[in-house]
């Protein structure tokens, strides 16, 4: 009899942790992390100059978290993402990719043996619609750089219904500005990879 309670307490109390880990762990960390809490963003020059005060809020909004990480500016450059191999600059820069339906992308570098990360480029495609303002037929250029910078972090994307209203939710529609905005379970992910 008391192995057979114990048993269902101990499954109680199991199923309480996974419940209560489900709840406070509700963003997706892929292990990866920058050692120095800091990444210098360099600005392709063929980001349009009105683009900058988008990339600049994006960056705040995890800046302002209260984590010890920090993205900063690193200036203008003309390199481009490296596909081959890491050259530690972290650009953000944008081509025409075609009709791909993917309308940004974040191409991370990372040591296996351990988990530093080590370059992280986004490349925004140019054949899709962008506003700085949330157009109502286009995509917002803000929302979509805040959730690419949380791959930056490591932060992976997040679907199903519970998620619609965070950042790293992985869709975005046309007009769409809620993703600017940190939901609490994107700034417990950057808290949890970078503690205050």
């Amino acid at each position: 009899m008391f192995k057979k309670i114990y048993y269902y307490f101990f499954l109680l109390v199991t199923l309480l942790f996974i419940m209560k880990t489900d709840i406070a762990f509700s963003f997706n960390y892929k292990g990866f992390y920058w050692t120095k809490g800091q990444m210098g963003v360099s600005v392709h020059v063929n980001i349009p100059s009105v683009a900058y005060g988008a990339l600049q809020g994006a960056a705040n909004a995890w800046n302002n978290a209260g984590s010890s990480f920090k993205f900063y500016y690193a200036g203008l450059t003309t390199a481009t993402t490296s596909y081959s191999s890491p050259d530690n600059i972290h650009v953000i820069w944008s081509q025409n990719t075609g009709d791909t339906g993917t309308l940004a992308v974040n191409y991370f570098w990372y040591y296996i043996s351990s988990g530093e990360l080590i370059d992280s480029d986004i490349e925004f495609n140019t054949y899709y619609p962008w506003s700085l303002s949330g157009g109502p037929n286009k995509y917002d250029i803000q929302s979509v750089a805040t959730h690419e910078l949380g791959h930056s972090l490591n932060l992976g994307d997040l679907y199903g219904p519970f998620h619609t209203e965070k950042t790293m939710y992985g869709y975005t529609s046309k007009g769409e500005t809620k993703q600017r905005t940190l939901h609490q379970d994107d700034i417990n992910g950057i808290r949890f990879i970078y503690p205050h």
